[in-house]
């Protein structure tokens, strides 16, 4: 792997942390299982982005190209980063200790007690196996790869970010109702 790569890779791993990538369980789904799939609303165009950052510190410059096999690499390299305890898998025994206390705090929430009851008392978190994690990755990787050369140019990159965008755009009703206190704001 070239020095541009394993910057990139500590880069984003500061910048994202332990809360993104391409889906562990106690990253890419919530403390309470909800999945990658996209059960919430808004949490897809969310997850999309991050995957697009995720494609773009791989390529390690905003202009460069990046090939699928070079991206299995970076993944496996964030796999193994991730994996604090070298068992395997990615649980929550390998989520910062900030992280585990957040999800002790959200565990008697009423979006976890919902969940529980959609999943059954005893769910808990799924584990992400290495193959998982990096075949999320490539998912991700062959959806931004519109003509399928095995290549995202940075052209590829940018016109799934602005697509992400505009339906972002298109869900806040072009732009109104931003902010947390628009309806304070409107009166109502």
């Amino acid at each position: 792997m070239n020095t541009t790569l394993l910057t990139s890779l500590a880069a984003l791993s500061l910048t994202l942390g332990a809360a993104s990538g391409a889906g562990a369980a106690a990253y890419g789904a919530d403390e309470h299982g909800a999945s990658a799939s996209g059960e919430h609303a808004h949490g897809g165009a969310r997850r999309g982005m991050r995957g697009l950052m995720m494609l773009t510190a791989a390529a390690g410059d905003r202009d460069a190209d990046l090939a699928r096999d070079d991206f299995a690499a970076f993944l496996a390299a964030e796999f193994d980063f991730r994996d604090t305890n070298n068992d395997g898998v990615l649980n929550a025994e390998d989520a910062s200790p900030a992280r585990r206390a957040m999800m002790e705090l959200r565990a008697d929430s009423p979006r976890a007690q919902a969940w529980r009851e959609r999943r059954g008392a005893d769910a808990g978190p799924r584990e992400v196996t290495r193959e998982d994690f990096i075949a999320r990755g490539l998912d991700q990787f062959d959806r931004v790869d519109a003509n399928n050369d095995g290549v995202v140019t940075a052209e590829e990159r940018r016109a799934v970010a602005e697509q992400a965008r505009e339906r972002m755009r298109e869900r806040r009703g072009d732009g109104e109702r931003r902010g947390r206190g628009w309806r304070r704001n409107q009166g109502g």
